[in-house]
């Protein structure tokens, strides 16, 4: 299924009765009936039957990179065998949310997934203080048990992966889910 979207402006309107009504951003595919606004739209998800041999675990010193596409390049693979971890603050509570390369986070999905009232990403102090590395070095592996991690569907299908070390300058390289840490999969982004 390929999905597009179809975009109306944000805007309010006014019908002749007096209703009002707000316009929104719909995800559609051209090859079925599906359809559904952006914050409620999933992707199309085909799990991997790959069997890949799982490799060590790898600390690899990784300086002055930060960004999926500088990690991929740096380590030459794929931005598809990277995992980005996001840190989330819900409801005064630590969030991790893994994603797979460059995908993008609907913030809206995970707040409504979570039913949280409260709901920003966390501060780079608060980064700090919770998982000891900066931005740019965050990953799923070693976390604090009070930290919550939700995934995205295509994230248990990683193999030997690359995340960041919680520990700045360094990545991991050869991580599995399942094996070294464990998540909640969620139909993100």
């Amino acid at each position: 299924m390929r999905s597009q979207q179809k975009s109306k402006k944000k805007s309010k309107q006014n019908c002749s009765n007096g209703w009002s009504f707000w316009e929104d951003t719909i995800a559609y595919s051209s090859e079925s009936t599906y359809a559904a606004n952006l914050e409620m739209a999933t992707n199309e998800y085909k799990p991997s039957n790959r069997v890949v041999a799982e490799e060590e675990v790898k600390r690899v010193e990784t300086p002055g990179v930060k960004s999926i596409d500088e990690v991929a390049a740096f380590l030459n693979v794929p931005e598809e065998a990277t995992i980005k971890t996001l840190v989330y603050i819900a409801d005064g509570e630590p969030v991790v949310a893994l994603l797979v390369g460059n995908d993008q986070l609907n913030e809206v999905k995970l707040k409504n997934h979570l039913g949280a009232d409260f709901f920003e990403p966390a501060t780079e102090v608060e980064v700090k203080e919770l998982l000891g590395a900066d931005f740019g070095s965050l990953g799923p592996v070693d976390l604090p048990e009070n930290v919550k991690i939700i995934a995205d569907r295509k994230v248990q299908d990683s193999r030997n992966a690359v995340v960041g070390a919680n520990e700045t300058g360094y990545h991991l390289t050869g991580v599995n889910p399942g094996r070294d840490f464990y998540c909640r999969i969620r139909r993100y982004p």
